[in-house]
């Protein structure tokens, strides 16, 4: 209660639980730098981004654990948003039900991976097909291009930002749209920036 007998609420910054397979390291400097400009522009706005990168390891011990840490990382609820990179981190993103999840998929996780005989690899097929069944279980979704936006026409559709991303229907519409104004804030800080319509 304040002097005046009105209650105060105190509010937090936006705070954002990115998961990623792609993200700098030492030994690999150049790795998910799309990424890490993204969690940059997103603080110099006053989003608190909490990077969560398993690194390198057997898939058998990285991808549980990865799993588990996400999961008793939003039982906290200090986190607003969890925000995947790429199809598999989507997942490991939606595998919690505390949280909102916005998707960023990144190009083959929807389109799939062509081999050098013209066709799709059985991996491909799976994470494609897993990625299009995420696309409608999270609070938004992102894409980088009208391609990616036509290969999840079985997703919903929605706004886009005035950058490369393409968001779409957010369930959790105060999450999202906070999320959302952040990256168009931010987007002015960000390569390539240019209207999808």
């Amino acid at each position: 209660m304040t002097s005046t007998g009105t209650t105060q609420t105190i509010r937090h910054p936006f705070r954002v639980l990115m998961v990623t397979g792609a993200y700098p390291t030492e030994k690999l400097p150049h790795k998910g730098t799309f990424i890490k400009s993204q969690a940059d522009s997103l603080s110099a706005v006053g989003v608190e981004i909490e990077v969560l990168h398993p690194g390198t390891g057997p898939i058998l011990l990285r991808y549980p654990l990865t799993i588990m840490r996400v999961f008793l990382k939003t039982l906290t609820g200090h986190f607003d948003i969890v925000h995947g990179h790429y199809g598999q981190w989507c997942l490991f993103a939606r595998m919690q039900w505390t949280t909102p999840v916005v998707a960023s998929f990144l190009g083959d996780d929807l389109l799939g991976t062509v081999t050098t005989s013209g066709s799709y690899s059985t991996m491909s097929r799976l994470v494609v097909r897993m990625s299009h069944w995420l696309c409608r279980r999270v609070d938004a979704v992102i894409v980088k291009s009208e391609g990616m936006k036509k290969a999840a026409s079985g997703c919903r559709t929605g706004e886009s930002l005035p950058s490369w991303w393409l968001l779409t229907d957010c369930h959790k519409q105060n999450s999202c749209n906070t999320l959302m104004r952040a990256m168009h804030s931010s987007s002015h800080r960000l390569p390539r920036a240019h209207p999808i319509l």
